[in-house]
């Protein structure tokens, strides 16, 4: 090989090295929170579709069995929650952290919601599922 051809592959190596770690540092963090609040979203789409149509049942909580039921093991063999659109780690539905995704009940209501960046729950920067109405009306 030229010497200049082992210069600028050196040289590319080393841009894309410098790219990796400033997107990992600036700009993966927000993709994360994004995408969780995106996957928020969709599990308590899910949640709420299932608990209309079994209005009786009980609580889901973040456990296998209740992954299973909104993922089509129920009596209705009714998918709703695609295994495409969750993180599962273990037998707990987790964020884009890794960390699982925390199911309460409050006045007969499942909530969900993540712990965010820093782990902790109960502070600013938890994540919950979020739903805006968009007009497409023009």
């Amino acid at each position: 090989m030229r010497k200049g051809c082992v210069s600028t592959i050196t040289w590319i190596s080393v841009i894309i090295f410098i790219t990796s770690i400033i997107y990992y540092f600036f700009f993966w963090p927000s993709v994360q929170s994004k995408a969780t609040s995106q996957l928020l979203n969709l599990i308590d789409d899910s949640i709420r579709r299932y608990k209309s149509d079994y209005p009786g049942s009980k609580t889901l909580t973040n456990s296998t069995e209740s992954i299973n039921i909104l993922l089509g093991n129920n009596s209705r063999k009714k998918t709703y929650l695609s295994k495409r659109n969750i993180l599962v780690r273990g037998e707990h539905l987790v964020d884009y952290w890794k960390r699982p995704i925390v199911f309460s009940e409050s006045n007969g209501q499942t909530q969900i919601s993540s712990a965010g960046k820093n782990g902790l729950h109960g502070d600013e920067d938890d994540i919950e599922p979020r739903f805006s109405v968009k007009n497409t009306r023009k």
